[in-house]
C-alpha cells in the first residue's frame, strides 16, 4: 500500500508541476498576445492615415488628367502615379485587414480583375530567368469571397513555384469554366462539402523540380514546410487549403519530376452585379450642396475640386465637431455630407448620431481606409440614406458614390 500512495504522491506532484507550466506559458502567450494587439493596433492607425495620403494623391492625378488635353504628352505620365497608387493600395488593404484582426469581408469578386492586380506583384518578385504567362479563358469569373484571400493564395502560389525553379521555368496561369459531378468532387486533393454545378477552374502550373510522392498528403497540414529553417512558416498551403474549402471549392494537385499544377475550382456565383446607370453626373450634382467633412487637409481640397467641378456647392469642415455648431434649420440647407470615420475629435458614427438627431433625411456617405465595422455596418444596412466610400478612391469613385446617393428617393 506504501508503494502505490508513493505512486500518487508523485503523480500528483507531476501533475502540479505540469499544470505550473502551462500556467507560465499561458501567462507568456498572454503577454506575446498583448504586446501583438498594441502592434496591430499601432500598425492600424499608419496604414489608415497612409490611405487617406493615398486618396489624395490618387485623386489629385485624376483631377490633374481631366483637366490636361487629352493628347498631352504628361497624360501617360499621370497614368503611371494612378496606377502606382491603385497597385500600392491593393497591397497595403491586405496589411491593413491583418491588423484588423477580423474576417475578411465577403463581396462578389472578379477573379481575372483580382489575378491581374497580383501578377503584377508577383511579376516584381520573378527573377529574369522565369517567364510569367496567363490565359485567362474564363467567360464567367465572378465568385463570392474575399480578394484579400484570394490575393493570398495567387501569391503564395506563384512564390512558391519560383522556389522550385532555382534554375529558372516558366510560371503558367489558366483560367476556364468547367462544371463538376459530385463524383468529380470526390477525386479533388482538398474539398468542401461535395456538390455538382458550374466551378471557374483557375490553373497555376510550373516547370519545376516537383513534390515527392511521399509529403504530398502532408503540404497541405499547417507548420509543414520542406524549406529550411527561416525561410518558410509552413503556413502558406495550409492557408490556401483553408479558404478553398470555406469557399465551398476544391483543389486538386497534379505533381511530377517536371513539374507542379495546382488546379483551383471556386464555386461560380449566381448573383448579377448591378449595373451602373448612365446618368449626367454634372447634372445630377448641379446646384447640390454638399458638406465634406475630413481631417487630411489634402482630401478636403481634392474632394472639393472634384465636387466643385461637377456643378456642386461645397462647404468644408476640419472634423464632425463642426456639427455641434449647426441648427437643424442649417443642416436641412445641405443634399448630403461625406464625413471621415475616423477624425481626431468626433468620430464619424458620432457625427451622424448629431446629424440625426436633427435631420433625419440628409443622405450621408461614410468614407475610411478600412473595411466598416460592424457598428458602421448595421447603420448601413438599417439606414437606406447612407453610403460607404472606400479609401483610397478616385474621382469617378466619387462621383458615382454621391450620385448614386442622390438619386434615391
Amino acid at each position: 500500500m506504501e508503494i502505490i500512495y508513493g505512486i500518487i504522491i508523485i503523480l500528483l506532484v507531476l501533475l502540479l508541476g505540469l499544470s505550473l507550466w502551462h500556467i507560465r506559458l499561458l501567462r507568456r502567450r498572454c503577454q506575446q498576445l498583448e504586446k501583438y494587439a498594441s502592434l496591430y493596433q499601432y500598425c492600424g492607425g499608419i496604414m489608415h492615415d497612409f490611405k487617406n495620403k493615398l486618396s489624395g494623391v490618387l485623386s489629385a492625378a485624376d483631377y490633374l488628367s481631366a483637366n490636361l488635353d487629352k493628347n498631352d504628352n504628361l497624360q501617360s505620365y499621370v497614368q503611371l502615379i494612378k496606377d502606382a497608387c491603385i497597385q500600392t493600395a491593393n497591397l497595403s488593404r491586405g496589411a491593413l485587414n491583418f491588423s484588423q484582426l477580423s474576417p475578411n469581408k465577403q463581396a462578389l469578386i472578379n477573379v481575372h480583375d483580382s489575378l491581374q492586380q497580383s501578377l503584377y506583384f508577383l511579376q516584381a518578385g520573378l527573377p529574369s530567368n522565369i517567364k510569367l504567362e496567363q490565359e485567362l479563358k474564363a467567360t464567367r469569373c465572378m465568385v463570392k469571397g474575399s480578394n484579400d484571400e484570394l490575393v493570398s493564395i495567387w501569391l503564395n502560389l506563384g512564390l512558391n513555384a519560383k522556389d522550385s525553379m532555382p534554375s529558372g521555368g516558366s510560371l503558367r496561369i489558366v483560367t476556364d469554366n468547367v462544371r463538376l459531378s459530385t463524383k468529380d468532387f470526390n477525386r479533388m486533393t482538398i474539398k468542401s462539402q461535395p456538390k455538382a454545378g458550374d466551378f471557374l477552374h483557375i490553373s497555376i502550373s510550373d516547370t519545376g523540380c516537383g513534390i515527392p510522392q511521399n509529403i504530398r498528403t502532408h503540404i497541405f497540414k499547417p507548420f509543414f514546410s520542406t524549406k529550411a529553417q527561416g525561410q518558410g512558416s509552413g503556413l502558406g498551403l495550409a492557408d490556401v487549403a483553408r479558404i478553398v474549402q470555406a469557399s465551398g471549392g476544391a483543389l486538386r494537385l497534379e505533381s511530377s519530376p517536371q513539374g507542379t499544377s495546382f488546379h483551383l475550382y471556386l464555386p461560380l456565383s449566381s448573383e448579377a452585379v448591378s449595373e451602373v446607370e448612365a446618368q449626367p453626373l454634372p447634372q445630377l450634382l448641379q446646384g447640390k450642396r454638399i458638406l465634406v467633412i475630413d481631417d487630411d487637409i489634402i482630401l478636403q481640397e481634392v474632394l472639393k475640386a472634384i465636387l466643385l467641378q461637377s456643378g456642386a456647392q461645397v462647404s468644408v469642415a476640419a472634423d464632425s465637431s463642426f456639427l455641434l455648431s449647426q441648427t437643424s434649420d442649417s443642416l436641412l440647407d445641405f443634399d448630403a455630407a461625406v464625413l471621415d470615420v475616423v477624425t481626431h475629435s468626433l468620430s464619424g458614427l458620432e457625427a451622424y448620431s448629431q446629424i440625426r438627431s436633427r435631420n433625419s433625411t440628409l443622405k450621408i456617405i461614410f468614407s475610411s481606409g478600412t473595411e466598416p465595422a460592424p457598428q458602421l455596418e448595421a447603420i448601413l444596412q438599417g439606414d437606406t440614406q447612407t453610403a460607404f466610400l472606400p479609401k483610397p478612391y478616385d474621382k469617378h469613385q466619387v462621383l458615382d458614390k454621391v450620385c448614386r446617393l442622390l438619386g434615391k428617393n
